[in-house]
Protein backbone atom coordinates (compact mmCIF):
# COMPACT_ATOMS: atom_id res chain seq x y z
CA UNK A 1 0.00 0.00 0.00
CA UNK A 2 1.32 3.20 -1.20
CA UNK A 3 1.81 6.11 1.43
CA UNK A 4 -0.74 8.22 -0.27
CA UNK A 5 -3.20 5.21 0.26
CA UNK A 6 -2.58 5.50 3.63
CA UNK A 7 -3.03 8.84 3.94
CA UNK A 8 -6.46 8.48 2.22
CA UNK A 9 -7.38 5.83 4.66
CA UNK A 10 -6.37 8.16 7.89
CA UNK A 11 -8.66 11.43 6.02
CA UNK A 12 -11.45 8.76 5.88
CA UNK A 13 -11.30 7.55 9.25
CA UNK A 14 -10.93 10.65 10.48
CA UNK A 15 -13.66 12.06 8.70
CA UNK A 16 -16.18 9.56 9.41
CA UNK A 17 -15.37 9.85 13.53
CA UNK A 18 -14.58 13.67 13.37
CA UNK A 19 -11.27 15.57 14.87
CA UNK A 20 -12.33 15.47 18.62
CA UNK A 21 -13.19 12.48 18.89
CA UNK A 22 -10.51 10.67 17.55
CA UNK A 23 -7.26 10.34 19.96
CA UNK A 24 -4.95 8.78 17.59
CA UNK A 25 -4.76 6.50 14.72
CA UNK A 26 -1.34 3.77 14.36
CA UNK A 27 -0.28 1.67 11.89
CA UNK A 28 1.96 -1.22 13.40
CA UNK A 29 2.95 -4.34 11.57
CA UNK A 30 4.93 -5.96 8.80
CA UNK A 31 3.77 -3.33 6.15
CA UNK A 32 5.75 -0.65 8.55
CA UNK A 33 8.91 -2.29 9.48
CA UNK A 34 9.26 -5.01 6.58
CA UNK A 35 8.23 -3.47 3.68
CA UNK A 36 9.94 -5.78 1.38
CA UNK A 37 7.93 -8.55 2.07
CA UNK A 38 4.25 -9.13 1.04
CA UNK A 39 1.74 -8.03 3.50
CA UNK A 40 -1.39 -9.51 4.29
CA UNK A 41 -3.18 -6.91 5.78
CA UNK A 42 -2.71 -3.18 7.24
CA UNK A 43 -3.27 -3.37 10.92
CA UNK A 44 -4.70 -0.20 12.54
CA UNK A 45 -5.46 0.93 15.63
CA UNK A 46 -8.46 3.31 16.36
CA UNK A 47 -8.16 5.50 19.49
CA UNK A 48 -11.41 6.92 20.43
CA UNK A 49 -12.51 9.65 22.77
CA UNK A 50 -15.98 8.86 23.50
CA UNK A 51 -18.14 5.83 22.99
CA UNK A 52 -21.27 5.05 21.04
CA UNK A 53 -23.36 2.49 20.04
CA UNK A 54 -23.01 2.89 16.40
CA UNK A 55 -18.91 2.74 16.25
CA UNK A 56 -18.79 -0.20 14.97
CA UNK A 57 -21.02 -0.28 12.01
CA UNK A 58 -19.44 2.90 10.90
CA UNK A 59 -16.22 0.68 11.29
CA UNK A 60 -18.17 -1.89 8.67
CA UNK A 61 -19.08 0.94 6.52
CA UNK A 62 -15.97 1.63 6.55
CA UNK A 63 -14.24 -1.31 5.95
CA UNK A 64 -16.44 -2.04 2.84
CA UNK A 65 -15.58 1.68 1.74
CA UNK A 66 -12.21 0.87 1.89
CA UNK A 67 -12.39 -2.39 -0.97
CA UNK A 68 -10.57 -0.14 -3.25
CA UNK A 69 -7.73 -0.62 -1.37
CA UNK A 70 -5.25 -3.68 -2.08
CA UNK A 71 -5.21 -5.21 1.33
CA UNK A 72 -7.46 -6.10 3.82
CA UNK A 73 -8.12 -3.50 6.75
CA UNK A 74 -7.02 -5.07 10.04
CA UNK A 75 -8.75 -2.82 12.61
CA UNK A 76 -8.90 -2.27 16.10
CA UNK A 77 -11.06 -0.05 18.08
CA UNK A 78 -10.01 1.14 21.35
CA UNK A 79 -11.70 3.76 23.82
CA UNK A 80 -9.93 5.98 25.84
CA UNK A 81 -11.12 4.70 28.98
CA UNK A 82 -10.28 1.46 28.42
CA UNK A 83 -6.45 2.38 27.88
CA UNK A 84 -4.84 1.50 31.16
CA UNK A 85 -1.98 4.06 32.91
CA UNK A 86 0.11 0.63 33.49
CA UNK A 87 0.84 -1.61 30.36
CA UNK A 88 0.50 -4.71 32.89
CA UNK A 89 -3.24 -4.65 32.03
CA UNK A 90 -3.55 -4.27 28.84
CA UNK A 91 -3.56 -6.89 25.88
CA UNK A 92 -4.58 -7.13 22.09
CA UNK A 93 -5.79 -10.12 21.16
CA UNK A 94 -2.75 -13.09 21.65
CA UNK A 95 -0.92 -9.99 22.31
CA UNK A 96 -0.41 -8.78 26.15
CA UNK A 97 1.16 -6.37 28.07
CA UNK A 98 4.30 -6.19 25.72
CA UNK A 99 2.51 -5.26 23.01
CA UNK A 100 2.84 -1.76 24.27
CA UNK A 101 6.11 -1.30 23.60
CA UNK A 102 5.43 -2.25 19.93
CA UNK A 103 2.57 0.32 19.95
CA UNK A 104 5.02 3.34 20.94
CA UNK A 105 6.99 2.45 17.71
CA UNK A 106 3.76 2.48 15.90
CA UNK A 107 3.73 5.04 13.15
CA UNK A 108 0.75 8.34 13.93
CA UNK A 109 -1.26 8.93 11.13
CA UNK A 110 -3.29 11.25 13.10
CA UNK A 111 -2.74 12.39 16.72
CA UNK A 112 -0.62 11.62 19.21
CA UNK A 113 0.72 8.11 19.99
CA UNK A 114 -1.64 7.52 23.67
CA UNK A 115 0.98 4.74 24.19
CA UNK A 116 3.71 7.11 24.82
CA UNK A 117 2.57 7.81 27.93
CA UNK A 118 1.61 4.45 29.05
CA UNK A 119 3.91 3.19 32.05
CA UNK A 120 5.44 -0.27 32.15
CA UNK A 121 4.69 -3.01 31.63
CA UNK A 122 6.82 -4.77 34.45
CA UNK A 123 9.49 -7.26 33.57
CA UNK A 124 7.28 -10.28 35.52
CA UNK A 125 4.31 -9.59 33.03
CA UNK A 126 6.51 -8.77 29.57
CA UNK A 127 7.86 -12.40 30.28
CA UNK A 128 4.63 -13.45 31.34
CA UNK A 129 2.90 -12.18 28.03
CA UNK A 130 5.58 -13.40 26.02
CA UNK A 131 5.46 -16.49 26.73
CA UNK A 132 1.79 -17.21 26.50
CA UNK A 133 2.11 -15.61 22.86
CA UNK A 134 4.54 -18.23 22.30
CA UNK A 135 2.74 -21.04 23.86
CA UNK A 136 0.17 -20.41 22.08
CA UNK A 137 1.54 -20.04 18.61
CA UNK A 138 3.38 -23.33 19.06
CA UNK A 139 -0.33 -25.10 20.15
CA UNK A 140 -1.71 -23.47 16.83
CA UNK A 141 1.13 -24.75 14.49
CA UNK A 142 0.63 -28.16 15.93
CA UNK A 143 -3.14 -27.71 15.67
CA UNK A 144 -2.41 -27.19 11.69
CA UNK A 145 -0.36 -29.93 11.37
CA UNK A 146 -2.80 -32.54 11.63
CA UNK A 147 -5.51 -30.45 9.95
CA UNK A 148 -7.50 -33.08 7.74
CA UNK A 149 -8.36 -30.29 5.37
CA UNK A 150 -6.40 -28.80 3.25
CA UNK A 151 -3.99 -26.02 4.02
CA UNK A 152 -4.15 -22.83 2.49
CA UNK A 153 -1.61 -20.21 1.00
CA UNK A 154 -2.54 -17.90 3.95
CA UNK A 155 -2.14 -20.20 6.67
CA UNK A 156 1.49 -21.10 5.09
CA UNK A 157 2.40 -17.34 5.11
CA UNK A 158 1.46 -17.18 8.30
CA UNK A 159 3.38 -19.82 9.65
CA UNK A 160 6.28 -18.15 7.78
CA UNK A 161 5.72 -15.01 9.20
CA UNK A 162 5.35 -16.68 13.07
CA UNK A 163 8.34 -18.38 12.75
CA UNK A 164 9.95 -14.99 12.62
CA UNK A 165 7.77 -13.77 15.52
CA UNK A 166 8.61 -15.77 18.03
CA UNK A 167 12.27 -15.31 17.40
CA UNK A 168 11.50 -11.48 17.88
CA UNK A 169 9.40 -12.60 21.57
CA UNK A 170 12.84 -14.58 22.26
CA UNK A 171 14.98 -11.47 21.58
CA UNK A 172 12.18 -9.22 23.34
CA UNK A 173 12.22 -11.22 26.56
CA UNK A 174 15.70 -10.48 26.49
CA UNK A 175 15.59 -6.68 26.55
CA UNK A 176 16.20 -6.36 22.73
CA UNK A 177 12.92 -5.25 20.49
CA UNK A 178 13.68 -5.42 16.69
CA UNK A 179 11.27 -4.94 14.19
CA UNK A 180 13.47 -6.32 11.07
CA UNK A 181 13.36 -9.56 9.96
CA UNK A 182 17.03 -9.70 8.95
CA UNK A 183 18.39 -8.08 12.06
CA UNK A 184 16.45 -10.33 14.18
CA UNK A 185 17.78 -13.50 12.97
CA UNK A 186 21.79 -11.90 13.32
CA UNK A 187 20.69 -10.85 17.22
CA UNK A 188 18.86 -13.84 17.79
CA UNK A 189 21.64 -16.31 16.80
CA UNK A 190 23.14 -16.17 19.82
CA UNK A 191 20.48 -17.63 22.09
CA UNK A 192 20.03 -20.71 19.26
CA UNK A 193 22.49 -22.36 21.03
CA UNK A 194 20.53 -25.77 20.56
CA UNK A 195 19.78 -25.34 17.43
CA UNK A 196 21.51 -27.53 14.64
CA UNK A 197 23.39 -26.44 11.50
CA UNK A 198 20.02 -27.76 9.83
CA UNK A 199 17.59 -25.64 11.15
CA UNK A 200 20.03 -22.28 11.18
CA UNK A 201 20.39 -22.72 7.59
CA UNK A 202 16.09 -23.16 7.46
CA UNK A 203 15.83 -19.99 9.10
CA UNK A 204 18.18 -18.07 6.75
CA UNK A 205 15.81 -19.48 4.13
CA UNK A 206 12.97 -18.47 5.77
CA UNK A 207 14.52 -14.27 5.25
CA UNK A 208 15.97 -14.70 1.94
CA UNK A 209 14.88 -17.40 -0.85
CA UNK A 210 11.48 -18.40 1.00
CA UNK A 211 8.48 -19.66 -1.41
CA UNK A 212 5.48 -21.34 -0.42
CA UNK A 213 5.45 -25.25 -0.86
CA UNK A 214 3.98 -26.88 -4.22
CA UNK A 215 2.76 -30.28 -3.22
CA UNK A 216 1.10 -31.27 0.13
CA UNK A 217 4.13 -33.39 1.39
CA UNK A 218 6.60 -30.33 1.29
CA UNK A 219 3.17 -27.62 3.21
CA UNK A 220 3.91 -30.66 5.77
CA UNK A 221 7.40 -30.89 5.95
CA UNK A 222 7.99 -26.99 5.86
CA UNK A 223 5.43 -26.84 8.38
CA UNK A 224 7.17 -29.55 10.85
CA UNK A 225 10.47 -27.80 10.34
CA UNK A 226 9.07 -24.27 11.44
CA UNK A 227 7.17 -26.13 14.57
CA UNK A 228 10.91 -27.31 15.64
CA UNK A 229 11.70 -23.27 15.46
CA UNK A 230 8.67 -22.96 17.84
CA UNK A 231 9.16 -25.52 20.10
CA UNK A 232 12.99 -24.76 20.63
CA UNK A 233 12.52 -20.77 21.37
CA UNK A 234 9.27 -22.39 23.76
CA UNK A 235 11.76 -24.87 25.99
CA UNK A 236 14.17 -21.62 25.69
CA UNK A 237 11.38 -18.98 27.32
CA UNK A 238 9.89 -21.45 29.59
CA UNK A 239 13.55 -22.11 30.97
CA UNK A 240 14.12 -18.46 31.29
CA UNK A 241 11.13 -17.61 33.06
CA UNK A 242 11.42 -21.26 35.46
CA UNK A 243 14.65 -19.58 36.11
CA UNK A 244 13.97 -16.20 36.97
CA UNK A 245 10.31 -16.33 37.85
CA UNK A 246 10.48 -18.99 39.81
CA UNK A 247 7.72 -20.75 37.45
CA UNK A 248 7.57 -24.75 37.91
CA UNK A 249 6.68 -26.86 34.77
CA UNK A 250 6.29 -30.73 35.21
CA UNK A 251 9.55 -32.52 34.04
Amino acid sequence: MSRESLKKLSEKIVSTFGTNNIVCVLLHGSLLFNPHLIPQDVDLIIILKKKSSGDCLKLRELVIDLRMFELPIHLHLIYLEEIPTNADYFSIHTCGSFFVCHLRQAETLFGKNIFDVVNGPSDYHLQLSLLQKVQQYTFQLRNLIFKIEPISEKEIRQTRKRTIVVLKDLLMSQGSLIQEESEIFSQAAKYLYDFSPKELEFLQELLTEWTVPSSSKDTLNFLQQCLAIHEQVYSLMRQQVSENKKCRFFS
